[in-house]
């Protein structure tokens, strides 16, 4: 029985199968190619995250609980009507915030208490447990107080345009424009809000934090292996949620 395919035929077919089999090689290299930059990418970011510990729900709750006594400072301070408010925007917050740690798998830290430890004895009697917390109260005002002080109220009027100017500049305009407030007013506002702002940010990614999230952001080896866009995301979500938190805070001291 004679076969239906002419010469030209077969030529075309081992034509066919030779194209295939060298797009199977190349498909096959672009994989070991890309499966060794993720590991170097891996390798390289790995690194970078050695200087980190893992992020656990444990030392979550730790700076929940250290972090509590900075946000009770403004609290102190708010009328009935404005405290629900300011607990939504704050719940919202960390909400923002424990997500970008888990993301990056980095620690949870704390902006000041470094010498000040929760007690983990489930026996700890209720003297222990209560100076803990005066310790821990205390602690948070010095912060708000000693941030204030130094970013704000110590400074001079030439320091403060040198570092906030521009933000301040951007935020007065909109506030005059929008709201029923005059220029002095706005500008007074603006100022508080922008070192509020610093400290809100300081006080969920101390430096170490903040810069790692910086570097991850923009980092090409981070961005070929993990969700760079979602980072991005939530760092912006953060932003935003932390200026409304800010102008509230604003209002309060």
């Amino acid at each position: 029985m004679y076969s239906n395919f002419s010469f030209t035929d077969q030529v075309d077919i081992q034509k066919i199968a030779w194209e295939a089999l060298q797009k199977q090689k190349k498909q096959q290299t672009r994989a070991e190619e890309r499966d060794q930059l993720v590991e170097e990418r891996q390798n390289s970011i790995d690194y970078g995250a050695a200087v980190f510990e893992e992020y656990s729900t444990d030392g979550w709750v730790s700076k929940i609980k250290k972090d509590a006594n900075i946000y009770n400072v403004f609290l102190e301070n708010a009328e009935e009507p404005i405290m629900e408010k300011i607990q939504i925007l704050v719940s919202n917050l960390l909400s923002t915030t424990n997500t970008i740690y888990e993301h990056i798998n980095i620690k949870p830290s704390n902006y000041g208490f470094q010498n000040l430890h929760l007690p983990t004895d489930k026996h700890s009697d209720d003297t222990v447990l209560e100076a803990s917390a005066i310790d821990l109260e205390n602690e948070g005002i010095r912060i708000v107080n000693t941030y204030l002080d130094k970013h704000y109220y110590a400074m001079g009027n030439h320091e403060r345009k040198k570092l906030y100017q521009e933000r301040v500049q951007n935020m007065a305009k909109d506030i005059v424009l929008n709201e029923d407030i005059n220029i002095d007013e706005a500008v007074e506002h603006a100022y508080k809000s922008v070192v509020i702002e610093n400290l809100v940010e300081a006080i969920n990614f101390p430096r170490p934090a903040y810069y790692r999230i910086q570097e991850l952001m923009t980092s090409e080896a981070y961005g070929e292996v993990f969700e760079q866009d979602k980072l991005v995301e939530l760092w912006n979500d953060f932003k935003t949620k932390s200026n409304t938190l800010s102008r509230v805070f604003a209002q309060l001291v």
